[in-house]
Parts: C-alpha cells; sequence; structure tokens
C-alpha cells in the first residue's frame, strides 16, 4: 500500500451494542496488527495512536447510545403514565356513566308505574261535630 493512501476508516452506526462496540474494536486490532506489505509495517507508537484514537471514538459511540437507551426509556415511562392516567379516567367516567344510568332507570320506573296507578281519590271530609268546632275556632 502506498505510502499516501489511508486506510478506509469504519463507520459506527449510533445504534451500536457494547458487545458489538468491542468486537469491533478487537477486529481492528487485529487488522491493525497484521502488516500490509512488507515494506511498511507500522510502529508501535502508530498502533498505541490509532487504538488510542479508536477507543476514545468507540467510547463515545457507547455513550451515545446509552444516552438514546435513556432518553428511550423515560418517553416509555412517559407513556405508560399517561396510559395510566387514561385508563383511570375511563374507569371514572365508565362508573358515572353506570351510575347514571341506574338513576335513568329508577326514575323511569317511577314514572311509569305513577302513570299506571290508577288516580288517588281524596277521602271524603267527614265534618263531625268536633270538627266544626275546630275549624270555627280557627276562623275566628
Amino acid at each position: 500500500m502506498p505510502s499516501n493512501a489511508r486506510r478506509p476508516r469504519v463507520q459506527v452506526r449510533r445504534t451500536v451494542s457494547p458487545v458489538a462496540a468491542v468486537a469491533l474494536a478487537a477486529m481492528l486490532l487485529v487488522a491493525m496488527a497484521t502488516p500490509t506489505s512488507a515494506h511498511e509495517d507500522p510502529t508501535t507508537a502508530q498502533l498505541a495512536e490509532q487504538l488510542d484514537r479508536e477507543v476514545a471514538r468507540l467510547n463515545a459511540a457507547v455513550q451515545s447510545v446509552l444516552a438514546l437507551s435513556r432518553a428511550a426509556e423515560r418517553r416509555a415511562d412517559a407513556k405508560v403514565a399517561q396510559s395510566r392516567r387514561l385508563a383511570v379516567a375511563g374507569m371514572l367516567l365508565g362508573l358515572l356513566g353506570i351510575v347514571l344510568a341506574g338513576i335513568a332507570t329508577a326514575s323511569a320506573r317511577a314514572a311509569r308505574r305513577a302513570a299506571l296507578a290508577p288516580p288517588v281519590q281524596p277521602a271524603p271530609l267527614r265534618a263531625g261535630p268536633e270538627r266544626t268546632r275546630q275549624l270555627g275556632k280557627l276562623r275566628a
């Protein structure tokens, strides 16, 4: 490989798991340790420098993945809390509907009974001598 040619950079996606990052680092170490030609063996300093860069990059990728994971967990927790609130509100509204249906049924039955019942006749007034005296006292 000519000295002015660059090695292709391996691009790591943002969703690399820590296990995949370690595997990638191991593959890079093997690739760097394998000489590219008989004339161009990398020195130990070059290998250490490249390894330091790759480790820093992989650590940043792992931190990014962890941050994305935490954000996804927070969003999931928020959705769970919202679902619980909606479930409680739905249960309360359902209970209110059942209570109102019971009240409506009871009032409809009472109205039906009142409509079907024979009219109530007031009892005839008996005006006896004692009652007449009481009414006379009240009028006076």
